[in-house]
């Protein structure tokens, strides 16, 4: 999904709410991000981590 595309449904625009794009869009992908997370990838394992830390946050309402 590209961030400079109009999004056709109800769903929050990752420009203005990021932290809810990535618990709709990523919440259900848990097990691969977390293996994700404990792989040594640099920067794509530390991006990881933060959408854990995001996905274990309260979800936004």
């Amino acid at each position: 999904m590209s961030v400079t595309q109009p999004r056709g449904d109800d769903g929050p625009n990752p420009r203005d709410d990021p932290e809810a794009v990535i618990h709709e869009e990523l919440g259900e992908h848990r097990e691969a991000i977390e293996a994700l997370a404990g792989l040594d990838m640099g920067i794509l394992s530390d991006d990881a981590r933060q959408i854990l830390d995001i996905v274990d946050q309260e979800e936004p309402s």
